[in-house]
């Protein structure tokens, strides 16, 4: 467990010094942000190691936190194509850590869609 929880902090913190993630979206032309997100949902569709899909979440998490209101509308138009996360059948069976891992991830997953959901409320 002490592995998992060394792993989880360096993810994080790989993830928070990099502080420039809002002012690049804020900053990006319309397509770099479409293609960002295209990018971003791809990784997350393909990948089975759930570190790979925690900092996918984490930088959308943070991109839609700091981001502004480009990357907030782009995000609602291809929520409105599909469900964006598509977290409902990850699973990482690499070791039975990783597996209980999945399940996390899943669950921040639906955390974000749920956050997702309720900004398309308001706007």
């Amino acid at each position: 467990m002490l592995d998992f929880l060394v792993k989880l902090y360096k993810c994080i913190n790989a993830c928070i010094c990099c502080r420039n993630i809002g002012c690049y979206i804020c900053h990006s032309p319309r397509a770099d942000v479409q293609y960002s997100l295209h990018a971003l949902t791809r990784r997350l569709a393909k990948t089975c190691n759930w570190t790979v899909a925690l900092k996918t979440l984490i930088v959308i998490h943070r991109a839609l936190r700091e981001g502004g209101p480009a990357f907030t509308e782009e995000l609602l138009n291809f929520q409105h194509r599909g469900r964006v996360l598509q977290l409902a059948t990850f699973k990482d069976d690499s070791s039975p850590i990783a597996w209980d891992c999945s399940a996390r991830v899943r669950t921040y997953g639906l955390f974000l869609e749920e956050l997702i959901n309720r900004i398309d409320l308001f706007i």
